[in-house]
Parts: C-alpha cells; structure tokens; sequence
C-alpha cells in the first residue's frame, strides 16, 4: 500500500478552474512548503483558490488550516489523481481550532468528475489529527476513483490541515 499527501494531483476549491498534472520532485515539494508559509503570512483575499487548495497537500501536519474557503454553500475541495486507481483509505488532520464545523464531512469519488458517488459521511462528532494524533480514517476499500472531493453539507467555511489518501 502506498501512501502519500495527494502531492502528484491537480487541488480544487469551490468556484476553482484551473489545476495541474505533474509529478513533483523533492524540490518542488519543498518550494511548496515554503510557498504554503508565505500564503498562511498573506493578507486576506491575496491568495487565489488554487494556491490555497495546496495547502491541504503540502506535508505539513501542525493542527492549523492547510486550506480554508469563504463562507458558502456546500463548499468542497477536490484533488484529480491523474488516473483512476483502487483507494484504500483516506486520511483527514483537521483544524484543532473550530475542528466541529467538519464533524459532518462527506466523502465522493468520480472516475470522470462528472458523475460522484458519496461514500462516506461522517457522524458528526469532533475529530482533530494532530493534536490527539487520531486523524479521521475513512476506509475505502479499494474503491476505484480518479478525484477525491470532501465537501460540507450547508452554509459553512470549509478547512482542512491535512489529506493524505492510500491506495494499493
């Protein structure tokens, strides 16, 4: 099984129409990090969406937000694997700060992005990640999907710190 931070995707929020396809190097990972501190430091409204979806796959695991939309309608965020593959798990570090606006996330899988398929949501209590190092682990099963969108349901702000998903 191997597992990684969703580094070799394409990253969308919400209202987002750009994304990328490129496997990165060691190099770019780090560039990413470092770009990823500079967008936390950046006054608000500075950072466009596909710079901030990023965040949720830069490696950095600190309880803090690795990607936050605006208030909105079922606001979402989404990665395109680059190919479909059979998913094992997918792991979720939330916010340890206003962790309870996650605590009803639901997971969809696509092979297109077109047609989605829910397969999980969750029950509603608080889950943390990093503070209590008990990330949210959604099994999977071998589901086969090319992109992974995690959403809310309702009128919220959507932030994460982490996704890491496994596959065979």
């Amino acid at each position: 099984m191997r597992a990684f931070p969703v580094l070799l995707a394409g990253c969308l929020l919400a209202g987002d129409a750009a994304q990328s396809r490129s496997v990165l190097s060691r190099e770019d990972i780090e560039r990413d990090w470092e770009r990823q501190s500079v967008l936390r430091e950046a006054p608000s409204g500075a950072v466009t969406p596909a710079e901030d979806a990023g965040g949720a796959v830069d490696g950095v695991i600190n309880g803090a937000w690795g990607f936050h939309t605006e208030i909105e309608d079922d606001p979402w965020w989404q990665v395109d694997l680059g190919q479909t593959i059979p998913l094992e798990r997918i792991l979720l570090y939330n916010r340890c700060d206003l962790a309870e606006r996650n605590s009803r996330i639901i997971v969809l899988l696509s092979v297109d992005a077109q047609e989605w398929k829910s397969v999980y949501q969750h029950d509603g209590t608080v889950f943390y990640g990093f503070s209590d190092q008990k990330p949210l682990a959604v099994a999977l099963n071998g589901a086969p999907a090319r992109y992974v969108r995690l959403q809310l349901p309702g009128t919220s702000y959507f932030h994460l710190d982490e996704v890491e998903i496994r596959w065979r």
